[in-house]
Formats: C-alpha cells, sequence, structure tokens
C-alpha cells in the first residue's frame, strides 16, 4: 500500500537501506514494493539474524507490514 508511513529505527548496530519509498510531509512513506532492508553486522550470521529479526519484532506493527523471518537459515544450517 502506497503512502504508509515507515517505522523509525534507532539502533546504529543496524544498516537500513530504502526503495520504493517517497516522502510526505517530512516522513518516509511506502510507494509501492519491497521498501526496506534491515541488515545487522554481529560476530557471526545467526547473531546477527537475531538482531534484525528481534528489531523487526520490536518496531514494526505487523498488522500493518509484512517480513520475512525466514532470511539467512539456509546459510545458518551449513
Amino acid at each position: 500500500m502506497n503512502g504508509r508511513p515507515l517505522p523509525q529505527f534507532d539502533d546504529p548496530q543496524l544498516l537500513i537501506s530504502y526503495a520504493g519509498v517517497a516522502t510526505e510531509n517530512s516522513q518516509v512513506v511506502s510507494h509501492g514494493g519491497r521498501v526496506l532492508m534491515v541488515t545487522a553486522k554481529a560476530a557471526d550470521l545467526k547473531t546477527a539474524q537475531q538482531q534484525v529479526n528481534q528489531t523487526l519484532d520490536r518496531v514494526v506493527d505487523a498488522s500493518a507490514y509484512t517480513f520475512r523471518h525466514d532470511i539467512g537459515f539456509h546459510a545458518i544450517e551449513q
């Protein structure tokens, strides 16, 4: 849905990349498709994945957005 305000992230350990967004009234809003990627740097991949997932659970309204918790599992299993 276009025009939906994106959540604000305040964790300096995360890198947030945006795509498919616009600005309305000084706020970043969705403007189609996948709109953000959240990346964490940690001692290992599993810890980074947990940091991202915990942040998404805390910051993102799951009723307003769809996000995946399964990204990275294939690399962790190897």
